[in-house]
């Protein structure tokens, strides 16, 4: 009997412990997965594709545009010698408030690779082309450059990082003229930034 009861205390006294480790592990695994969801997030992966925002006469407030780096229109040339990115047309490219249509972009610098270009050293292109106020009686479709007829407005682009044919990423900023018949005096501020493929 003292046997008997010996061997029942035993038995208990080895599940108690076996509880008392389970419950610590799972207390500990409890911790580190607290641990875990305290740590700050991760940094967000940066833009893929193109995103900026315009201002000036033809918007009545400053329009921002998103342009995914998986969209067909968006294309991109990334040499030694050349980095160009083009937007062609398309109506589905609008504004995130859905006012304005972007018809067209095209961005280059020469040379290309890592460092800042600017309208008088790097910078071979800036034109940007929209229908502002699209589908309204305001519609009007300026056209705007940092350059027209041999004068330069004042822009930057600046590669944070060039893989020559593979990935550019970088920002831009600057000043574009209105090169439409009649407008040409109104002056239009860009800026904006990029992560691009071949």
């Amino acid at each position: 009997m003292n046997r008997s009861i010996k061997t029942v205390l035993g038995m208990l006294g080895m599940l108690f412990c076996v509880g008392l480790l389970s419950a610590c592990t799972q207390s500990g695994t409890g911790t580190a997965d607290a641990s875990a969801s305290d740590r700050a997030p991760a940094a967000s992966k940066s833009v893929d594709g193109l995103s900026f925002t315009i201002s000036g006469p033809a918007f009545a407030e400053p329009a921002t545009f998103e342009v995914p780096g998986d969209t067909r229109e968006l294309r991109t040339y990334l040499s030694a010698g050349m980095f160009n990115l083009t937007v062609s047309p398309n109506e589905r490219l609008r504004s995130t408030d859905g006012k304005h249509v972007l018809t067209g972009v095209i961005l280059g610098s020469q040379p290309a690779g890592v460092g800042e270009s600017t309208e008088t050293a790097g910078v071979s292109e800036a034109t940007f082309n929209f229908d502002t106020d699209a589908g309204t009686e305001r519609e009007q479709g300026p056209s705007m450059a940092f350059s027209s007829k041999g004068e330069k407005q004042p822009m930057r682009i600046v590669m944070e990082t060039f893989e020559e044919g593979k990935r550019a990423a970088g920002h831009f900023s600057g000043k574009l003229q209105r090169l439409n018949i009649d407008h040409t005096h109104e002056i239009y501020d860009v800026e904006g930034k990029f992560d691009v493929v071949n």
